[in-house]
């Protein structure tokens, strides 16, 4: 029977595919996160992939803005960077683009927790997702 993308389930760190009998026709499972440094309450900082999909606590009281550059160094096409923010300060949280595009990719807002999910497509990084948690 082919793949039939109408019966892919997501279980856990997998996502499995059923025919229309029911019998599993493919798992992958998903890469997970490998966690980063806890980013400490400082004015700005660069962060950098440790693996496939990297995650960064920005945890804390946050006592002013901070950015948060995503560098690019030993950054591979279809790496993940994830920074997740539990602080509910008041004070913003910039994502930015350590690549050759520079620029804000998100902002995290004042008093709310939050994440950023960038991609790297072999200079930059992009939004992939962004919100609140």
């Amino acid at each position: 029977m082919p793949y039939d993308p109408n019966y892919s389930i997501k279980v856990g760190g997998h996502v499995q595919s059923f025919g229309s009998g029911g019998e599993l026709l493919m798992q992958v499972t998903e890469a997970a996160y490998t966690v980063g440094t806890a980013l400490t309450n400082v004015a700005a900082t660069t962060v950098t992939r440790m693996a496939t999909k990297t995650s960064y606590l920005l945890a804390g009281t946050m006592s002013q803005n901070e950015t948060i550059t995503l560098s690019t160094t030993g950054a591979v096409t279809g790496d993940v960077i994830k920074v997740i923010r539990s602080s509910t300060s008041a004070f913003t949280a910039a994502i930015v683009n350590g690549g050759a595009g520079a620029g804000t990719i998100a902002t995290l807002p004042v008093s709310k927790a939050g994440f950023v999910e960038a991609v790297f497509d072999g200079t930059n990084w992009l939004l992939s997702e962004a919100g609140s948690v």
